[in-house]
């Protein structure tokens, strides 16, 4: 099977478990994101990573994930005083949740469907903080390609 076969794939097996993960949480982001305190970093679990960023000081920085599924650890991030962020994803159905999550929560985010693996050059040095989940990392044959494609995304 070739790569563009194994990602269509992807993406369409992304777009069908989207499905499913809206009918378990119901409209929690949705209603959650109505209150500007809202994070989707308060589990126990997460703690840990929220300390971590919050040191970073985002203020008034540019960020971006890669990849960001539903928006809804982006537009957390974004509560650590972000201005602006942009995510990407491969699957059409998270990146129509994250465009309503952002409006939503009324912050300078936008979303874009794409292959990771294919953002274009007019995003090079157009950040100055770059997330990835532990999450996403799997998806990715060739970690080593996936990790030097968006180096030169950073400031």
């Amino acid at each position: 099977m070739d790569i563009n076969s194994i990602t269509e794939s992807n993406r369409a097996a992304w777009n069908q478990a989207l499905i499913y993960h809206r009918q378990g949480r119901g409209n929690s982001l949705q209603t959650g994101f109505e209150n500007p305190d809202f994070t989707t970093f308060d589990r126990d679990c997460d703690i840990m990573l929220a300390n971590r960023i919050s040191s970073l000081n985002l203020t008034g920085k540019s960020i971006a994930q890669l990849p960001c599924n539903n928006g809804r650890e982006l537009l957390s991030l974004m509560k650590f005083g972000a201005s602006s962020a942009v995510g990407f994803d491969i699957s059409d159905a998270a990146i129509a949740e994250a465009k309503q999550l952002a409006k939503i929560a009324k912050l300078n985010a936008s979303f874009e469907r794409i292959n990771i693996l294919e953002i274009g050059a007019d995003y090079n040095a157009c950040f100055d903080f770059i997330f990835i989940s532990e999450g996403s990392l799997q998806w990715f044959p060739d970690l080593g390609k996936y990790l030097r494609w968006f180096q030169g995304f950073l400031r």
